[in-house]
């Protein structure tokens, strides 16, 4: 809404007012009904040094009865924290697709190295829908702009992570056409240098 994009403009304007208080009304907005205003609050918070009380929050709702588990799961995400990556692991075996992949978008957005082999296992996840988010994820991580050396073990993980994220693309496309597998060795030769 127009009011709660206004009131978290007027937030970021720190010379306003004072941090802590920023920070708890920021914290309060996670409680929004409206995905825009929670979302944005939970991306500023995610520039503050110490989110840990509000991280913890966060993890012990994940198995409340009665919490909405989506929402969790994207405001862990959204805040960014180390912390949150191992709570958010154990949701890439939920029976809902549609939360695993939502775990894996998340996980996709702290972009932690720690989350990996997690996200390699949910390459092949029977969802397509959670293979794709899990590819995204792994890409974003991978993908830091960093020019590598070629004999670098980070180059070679990074190869490995490109030639996972290609083949998932490659599963998920079924199409063996030439104009697909053309996009598809592009987008390799960009991948893996």
């Amino acid at each position: 809404s127009a009011d709660a994009n206004e009131r978290l403009v007027a937030m970021l304007d720190l010379r306003r007012e004072p941090l802590d208080e920023a920070r708890e009304q920021l914290a309060a907005m996670l409680e929004s009904r409206d995905f825009v205003s929670w979302f944005n609050a939970a991306v500023t918070l995610s520039h503050y040094a110490d989110l840990s009380g509000l991280v913890s929050s966060h993890i012990s709702r994940l198995g409340a009865p009665g919490t909405d588990l989506a929402r969790e799961i994207a405001v862990l995400g959204a805040l960014r924290h180390p912390r949150a990556v191992a709570p958010l692991v154990e949701h890439l075996s939920h029976p809902s697709a549609h939360l695993r992949a939502l775990t894996a978008w998340s996980l996709g957005f702290i972009a932690s190295p720690r989350s990996l082999p997690a996200l390699h296992t949910a390459m092949h996840d029977a969802s397509p829908e959670v293979r794709a988010e899990a590819a995204l994820a792994l890409g974003r991580i991978g993908s830091d702009g960093r020019p590598m050396p070629g004999d670098s073990a980070e180059a070679k993980r990074r190869s490995l992570l490109g030639e996972s994220i290609l083949g998932a693309l490659s599963d998920l496309t079924g199409d063996p056409s030439p104009t697909v597998t053309r996009a598809l060795d592009e987008a390799r030769e960009l991948v893996l240098f």
